[in-house]
């Protein structure tokens, strides 16, 4: 099986972050997706991000690369993008979305007031709190 890369987006905004909560599982997740075959890890944040939110992002530094493994030992590497043109994604309009019948809302929140067993992934906070970035060439 081949590993599964996937493109997290650390949006930011007056010390709080993007996040969206998934009608299904009431969790609470940073956005991302998955690579597609074609593509590559750039083309996959700014493919999902413009199909799901409508918006174009400015990434500015790639701020973690984890290998993470399923129950079945599966690895999957997450690449976590800092986007910065945060202001605009204060003004998404949910009927331009193509996962909002996915979502009940999506907004800027304070990681720390959300209760922990609803974070998604189950490290982001690690991850956040961590301030090793790698800068892109």
């Amino acid at each position: 099986m081949p590993n599964l890369i996937k493109a997290r987006w650390v949006i930011t905004s007056w010390n709080k972050y993007f996040l969206v909560k998934d009608s299904r599982c009431h969790q609470y997740f940073l956005p991302w997706g998955t690579q597609e075959e074609w593509e590559s890890i750039q083309e996959c944040f700014y493919r999902e991000i413009k199909e799901e939110l409508w918006i174009v992002p400015v990434m500015w530094e790639i701020l973690k690369v984890i290998e993470t493994k399923n129950r079945h030992w599966h690895s999957s590497l997450e690449f976590w993008f800092e986007v910065i043109n945060s202001e605009d994604f204060h003004t998404i309009k949910t009927e331009n979305c193509s996962h909002a019948d996915e979502w009940t809302e999506c907004w800027f929140y304070e990681i720390d007031k959300i209760n922990k067993n609803e974070l998604r992934p189950n490290n982001m906070e690690q991850v956040l709190e961590n301030n090793n970035i790698i800068h892109l060439i």
